[in-house]
């Protein structure tokens, strides 16, 4: 980044020029697109007249993105703003440089496509070989064996709560209550603590666990994709192709027997079809009278103006 910056400034003084405004920095997760901190203060003060230049080392700097990138360069052009790229040869006072600025773009954008499709690449073939790819699921940990290899195995002591809450559940026991039984006896819970986490088991982490299938030994790998909606750094999770997906069975770590999973299942199947019920009772009923279903459009809706009783 100081290499950047010192390169854009000394671009600047040999051309007569003077840096009079603080540098604005891209964040390397930011980089594909034209948002973050540094590139929203840069287009406000683009607006309010604090500088008449912006100076890159090159297009990639502001963007790979080139819907992104087109829209950042008409806000600079709206506010009457020169873009100088120094590598690229991109200067907004000169004729051809929306076209030069658009190849820039284009070409850093499939250099990401191609950068992500190789990345991917080299995971699933981790993952084929039962290694890391990242974070591993509560129960498992992370061990780097002597090749530098970051292989996964079994957690005895969490795989014993995981085992615990299967066995519950199995046995019919509610989700809240298993939650209160892990806290009663003041086992930590799988995540760390932070401002917006609740102390203790909640019932969605206990959820959570039951619905891993990564504990019967099979690891899927590739099941979902994430694509960013367009003008926003928002990241929308959608799944694959079965055919995109790899899928391992790793007996080594199993910490639940099939019977165990597959009574947890039709505990989740049973609760599901109840639930649905009760909703279609709720949708029949009036609010006043909840499961007794009413012949009238409007029953319970309409409330008395004095007192607000239904």
């Amino acid at each position: 980044m100081d290499d950047q910056i010192r390169t854009c400034c000394q671009h600047v003084e040999r051309r007569g020029g003077k840096v009079l405004t603080q540098t604005y920095s891209l964040t390397a997760p930011l980089a594909a697109r034209s948002r973050g901190a540094g590139i929203e203060s840069l287009v406000r003060a683009a607006h309010d007249k604090q500088f008449d230049c912006v100076v890159v080392e090159d297009i990639s700097r502001l963007s790979r993105n080139l819907g992104d990138g087109a829209r950042l360069r008409e806000q600079l052009e709206f506010a009457g703003i020169r873009l100088i790229a120094i590598n690229d040869g991109v200067d907004s006072t000169q004729e051809g440089s929306e076209f030069n600025f658009n190849m820039k773009l284009v070409i850093g954008q499939h250099y990401l496509r191609a950068l992500g499709e190789a990345t991917r690449r080299g995971l699933r073939g981790r993952a084929n070989r039962g290694l890391a790819t990242g974070l591993v699921a509560y129960g498992y940990r992370v061990q780097t064996d002597t090749d530098g290899h970051r292989r996964i195995e079994v957690d005895e002591v969490h795989a014993a709560v995981v085992q615990r809450i299967f066995g519950e559940c199995a046995a019919g026991r509610p989700l809240a209550a298993i939650a209160r039984g892990l806290n009663a006896d003041e086992i930590p819970p799988p995540r760390g603590k932070g401002k917006r986490t609740r102390p203790g088991w909640v019932l969605t982490g206990v959820r959570s666990i039951l619905l891993n299938e990564r504990y019967t030994g099979t690891w899927r790998y590739n099941e979902r994709k994430f694509q960013k909606r367009p003008g926003t750094n928002k990241r929308v999770a959608r799944l694959r192709h079965p055919s995109e997906v790899s899928t391992n069975i790793w007996a080594h770590l199993r910490i639940v027997s099939d019977e165990v999973w597959s009574a947890a299942r039709v505990r989740f199947a049973n609760n599901k079809a109840r639930y649905l019920v009760r909703e279609q009772e709720s949708r029949l009923s009036s609010f006043g009278r909840p499961g007794k279903p009413s012949n009238y459009l409007l029953s319970g809706l309409l409330v008395c103006g004095v007192c607000g009783a239904r």
